[in-house]
């Protein structure tokens, strides 16, 4: 039951606001990182037996392996409601095993009966049905660099001066100029080599 969002085309309005944001993102050609959804389906199969379909953990553990990279050695799974509402559990980390995917939907699953989402939904006015989450599983990659190569006031390309003075990185269009570039790394100050 597992969808990757590439491919995900039975996706229907109540898979939630992320879901559809996430979608649009990727039709408009925008680069996003790998993503499964667990339909609303897997929460309804929950709801009817109790338990985490083991199928879905299997799925979700074969996409994790093809869909792995060196800097993403955990996973983190989120809701995505319809509409939102307070209470309900998201944004679960887990190492990609069995057991800790298996204990984190079960985690979300569990939350959606807690007092304080389902009197969220009270005051909210939301039906039950329209509360019902999907999940949407990603890599998460804990140590992340951003690169500024534009102007951060009149938005033009960064230049060697500019870089001199800010201590950003530059690139340059040509890719065979930044194939060594060095920056220090946040945790100890200690240059790190970019290979592009």
């Amino acid at each position: 039951m597992i969808q990757d969002l590439f491919k995900a085309d039975g996706l229907t309005s109540f898979e939630g606001q992320l879901v559809r944001d996430l979608a649009e993102l990727v039709i408009a050609g925008l680069v996003v990182v790998p993503t499964a959804v667990l339909p609303i389906k897997g929460f309804e199969e929950w709801q009817h037996s109790g338990r985490v379909n083991d199928t879905d953990v299997d799925q979700l553990l074969r996409w994790a392996a093809e869909n792995a990279t060196e800097e993403t050695r955990e996973l983190i799974i989120r809701a995505s409601l319809a509409r939102e509402y307070y209470g309900l559990l998201t944004n679960v980390s887990v190492k990609p095993n069995f057991t800790e995917i298996h204990s984190g939907i079960d985690r979300i699953y569990r939350s959606w009966g807690d007092e304080g989402a389902r009197a969220s939904r009270i005051v909210r006015n939301i039906d039950e049905a329209v509360s019902k989450p999907s999940l949407i599983v990603q890599g998460l990659a804990k140590n992340v660099h951003s690169v500024l190569t534009r102007h951060a006031i009149n938005g033009t390309l960064t230049n060697s001066a500019e870089h001199q003075q800010s201590g950003t990185q530059v690139f340059s269009r040509n890719r065979s100029t930044h194939t060594n570039l060095r920056c220090p790394t946040p945790e100890t100050g200690a240059d790190r080599l970019f290979v592009g």
